[in-house]
């Protein structure tokens, strides 16, 4: 069994935004609502609403 993501529980957390669509690969953006939250935002690939590629920004900048 699949399980299919809460959206609305995901709204209430994140902002959610489509970054850009690929051939048949779809790229949300995640960014957290929170400000403290430990990294910037997530970025998804779906693929026939299956999870596809994830990426993470993360906050601290390496020097």
């Amino acid at each position: 069994m699949i399980a299919r993501l809460d959206t609305l529980s995901l709204n209430e957390k994140y902002t959610i935004a489509t970054q850009k669509q690929e051939d048949d690969i779809l790229w949300l953006k995640l960014t957290p609502k929170s400000i403290e939250s430990n990294f910037k935002y997530i970025l998804v690939g779906l693929k026939s609403d299956m999870l596809y590629g994830m990426g993470l920004r993360n906050v601290h900048k390496i020097t």
